[in-house]
């Protein structure tokens, strides 16, 4: 199965919006009295697509709480112990006395002071570890990269749903103004033209 490309102008392309088109093939309905057919909206191959997305939706914004519920868990553990590593080392650094101070009663002289200075000098590195080993201990204890991979693989599903309606190929215009508003809410309309093109197909604005 191909890929359907993310770009806006392919995504434009897969909506087949010609205005000329609805407008014709409305009237080619009405001329013809073929308003009785069902619509391409009510097609069973495009409501399964609406289907998927609609389940892939509800198990993205599951995924979502999920995630962030164990972000926040994380995050606050992790500012709790950032709070108490803060304070020891505005205590320590820059005060090498203090680790000279610290270190056992038996030593005496240069030795008492060279080992106190190496233990200061080995200091930033050893904070360091400490806070990135605890970092990753509270990760692993509140799953945030667990979490953060299935809100990952959820939120594809639905894009890759989404592209599945939009590359879905109908000229109905109750379709195409559905693809538009995919489109705008998931993608944007930087350059400002889409909106107007859905207001001219559902006639609100």
């Amino acid at each position: 199965m191909s890929e359907v490309s993310t770009s806006r102008r392919e995504v434009m392309r897969a909506l087949t919006v010609i205005p000329s088109i609805i407008a014709t093939t409305a009237a080619a309905s009405a001329a013809t009295g073929l308003s009785c057919i069902p619509a391409a909206s009510k097609d069973p191959a495009w409501l399964a697509l609406l289907d998927d997305e609609r389940r892939a939706a509800a198990v993205a914004s599951q995924a979502a709480g999920a995630a962030d519920e164990a972000f926040g868990h994380f995050a606050k553990a992790r500012a709790s112990f950032m709070e108490g590593w803060q304070a020891e080392w505005d205590d320590k650094f820059g005060r090498p006395h203090k680790f000279i101070d610290a270190r056992p009663t038996h030593e005496e002289g240069d030795e008492r002071v060279n080992a106190g200075i190496a233990d200061y000098n080995a200091f930033p590195t050893m904070m360091k570890e400490k806070r990135n080993q605890t970092t990753a201990a509270l990760n692993t204890q509140y799953g945030v990269q667990e979490t953060e991979e299935v809100w990952s693989a959820a939120h594809d599903t639905r894009m890759g749903a989404i592209k599945a309606i939009i590359a879905y190929p109908s000229r109905d215009p109750d379709i195409i103004a559905h693809k538009l508003g995919l489109l705008i809410e998931h993608f944007g309309d930087e350059e400002g033209d889409l909106k107007p093109l859905l207001t001219s197909i559902t006639g609100e604005a």
